[in-house]
This record gives structure tokens, sequence and C-alpha cells, in this order.
């Protein structure tokens, strides 16, 4: 698991912040303020990964984010031409690994540094290597699958993932990321794992979203979701007639039920299209998967997600503790703060904007309540 990221002249950290990293990791904020930023740092990793077989080459555009050109993703009022990223995680093997890279054409990256373990893997002796005065450093041979492993097992959903479909195509899984960032492939996958992952999908739609019921039905090489919320409905109904949150819950479900231990899941807005009372029982699942070994980067707008972790982390009969827990506040002016979740479920150091407009906008409406007459 990695447990520390820090990042470098990348998009708005021109200087290097560090957010520390645990099972459950929410990023909340206001927008534009680089909480994508941290999620893109590390999917871009595993996408160059996915496109080149190593991290020795930075894709900007690729299986999961397309960020353009190399000076796009550069911090736009820096002097350094070198992006910069350093991991700390509980693997012994690359216990901390430090990445630079330099411009290498208009979409790439090439690397300029790397260490692991405080171990340097750019040779400067140029009498051993037969290099010449001026030459650039050389790149070692290092365990390309020591570093592989902590960017390989991603799965990403993104904000706009799909809703409702009247159908969709059934295509074969992909080995990275098998759902797609929109959820496009859920339905091939939840077909193609029928005996081990519909019951369980089933079970948490139910959960999640109350009495409901899901059916997958093929149709000349497509399959369409069909689809019932109330045991007085005499047939379940096309996912189109149902409400969207019915939809953009799926893609979530199925891939945290698909995901292995040791895995990572991105998610972007987890709350979209869902009532409160939802968007809690969602966090109930995502604890109880976070304390079984799989790690969730979750960027939310919702006090409710957050107030659910806080909750659970109280609950003796959940599985995850206010230690498994870390939340980064990105206010407007571009400062990050660690949120702590004390023992008893509180927060000390409150910031301004963290989810307190609601309670603003109360003393407000009683203030001017007040002068009705």
């Amino acid at each position: 698991m990695i447990t520390e990221i820090g990042i470098e002249n990348f998009k708005v950290f021109c200087e290097r912040k560090t957010f520390k990293l645990s099972n459950l990791n929410i990023f909340a904020g206001v927008n534009g303020r680089g909480k994508s930023t941290v999620f893109q740092s590390l999917l871009m990793l595993s996408q160059s990964i996915i496109k080149n077989g190593t991290v020795d080459e930075l894709s900007i555009n690729g299986s999961y984010v397309n960020l353009s050109q190399f000076e796009d993703v550069l911090c736009s009022y820096g002097t350094d031409d070198t992006i910069r990223f350093s991991f700390m995680t509980d693997e012994s093997e690359c216990r901390k690994l430090n990445l630079g890279y330099k411009r290498k054409g208009p979409w790439k990256g090439k690397i300029c540094e790397l260490k692991i373990n405080e171990k340097d893997y750019f040779s400067r002796n140029r009498d051993l290597i037969g290099g010449k005065a001026g030459d650039e450093p050389v790149l070692q041979a290092y365990r390309k699958d020591d570093v592989n492993k902590l960017f390989s097992n991603f799965y990403y959903i993104s904000a706009s993932r799909l809703g409702p479909t009247l159908y969709e195509e059934n295509k074969e899984e992909s080995i990275y990321n098998p759902l797609g960032n929109l959820g496009e492939n859920r339905l091939s996958v939840l077909d193609s794992h029928r005996k081990t992952l519909f019951t369980g999908v089933e079970r948490w739609f139910n959960k999640i979203l109350g009495s409901s019921e899901i059916e997958i039905r093929d149709a000349d090489s497509t399959l369409q979701l069909f689809m019932r919320n109330n045991a007085s409905m005499q047939r379940k109904a096309k996912s189109i007639n149902m409400g969207f949150g019915y939809s953009y819950i799926l893609s979530i479900i199925i891939t945290i039920l698909l995901a292995k231990k040791g895995s990572v899941i991105f998610i972007e807005n987890p709350e979209a299209h869902l009532h409160p009372r939802a968007q809690a029982n969602l966090m109930d699942m995502i604890c109880e998967y976070a304390s079984k070994g799989i790690q969730f980067m979750i960027e939310t707008h919702s006090e409710h997600i957050v107030n659910s972790a806080r909750l659970f982390a109280l609950q003796a009969d959940k599985p995850i503790t206010n230690d498994n827990i870390t939340i980064h506040f990105f206010d407007e002016f571009f400062n990050v703060y660690e949120i702590k979740i004390e023992k008893n479920g509180l927060i000390k150091n409150w910031p301004s904007g963290f989810f307190d407009l609601e309670k603003q906008q109360l003393m407000e409406i009683l203030k001017l309540s007040q002068k009705v007459k």
C-alpha cells in the first residue's frame, strides 16, 4: 500500500507537496485546487506501465487520463523543467521511491531521476561506464517489477461515468481497469462474472438503494439492464426508465467486488445522483472493503461522505477506525490541510470552508427570519 505521495512541479504543485495516505483517503475542497492532480499523478504512472511496460517513460495520455502535452502538466508558474514524484509504501523492496521526469517530445516524459530505498539508480561515475565529461547520467538496471507492482492494480471510476442506457455492447474483458473509466463495460464484466459477482452486486445494490433487483438480458451481441425497486412492480423496467442513481452506483459496486486485496480504487464523486441516505450506505460498503486490504482514493464534494466515514469510525461493529481514514482539504487559496479524525469522531483542526456552509446558511436563515413580520 502507498502510505505517502509527494508531488513537485506537476500542475498546481510547483513546490513539493506531500500527502499522507491510509486505507480510506478522502479528498475534498474547492474546485480546481489540486484534488484531481493527486489522482492524475498516480494514474499517469499506471498508464505508463500499461503502455510501455515500465515507468521509464511517462505517458501523459493513455488508458486513464489525457492531459495533452508535457508542457501542459509542468507547473505553469515554475521555472524547473523536471516533474518529480515521491512515494512511501509498506513494500520492503520499494519502501521509498523517488521519480523525476524531463520532457521527451510533446507528449512524453523521460525518466531522469530514480531512487529506490535511497539508492540512486542514475550513475554519475562516468569512468566506470565509459562516459565522457558532460554526458548525462545513465540509468542503471533496477528491479522493474518491484516498482510496477505499486502502480499496476488500479481501478478508476470517473465522475462522468455512464448513466442509464438502452443497451450496452458486450465486450471482451480488459486486464486493466476492466469496467473502463466511464463504466462503459460494466454489464459485460458483470455478465462474464455472473457466478461470482452477481449475488454480491444485487445484495449491495439492495442495501444501498433499498428493495432493488437487477437483471441482465442478452440481445444480439448487446446487453440490457433491467431493474425493479418496488415489490409491487409486475415486471422489471429498463434502466432508462429508472433514476440516474441506480445506474451511477452500479459501476462502483461491481468495481469494489471485483478488486483484489492490494488494489487501489479511485472514485470521483461517489455521491453523484444519490440521496444522502444512499451515500451513507455506499460509504458503509467502502469502509468494509477498505478494511480488507483495498485502498480507496475518493474525491468528493459531499459532507455526507465525510460524516459517514467519521460515524463508522466510531461504531464498534464497523471494521474501520479513525486511524484508517485520511482526509485532505483543498481551500480556495491552494492551501492543503490534512484533517485528523480524533478517536471520538470529532475534528479539532476544522479549517474555514470545510463543509461549514450549511452552518453559515442556517445562521443566516435564523437571522433573517427574525426580521420577518
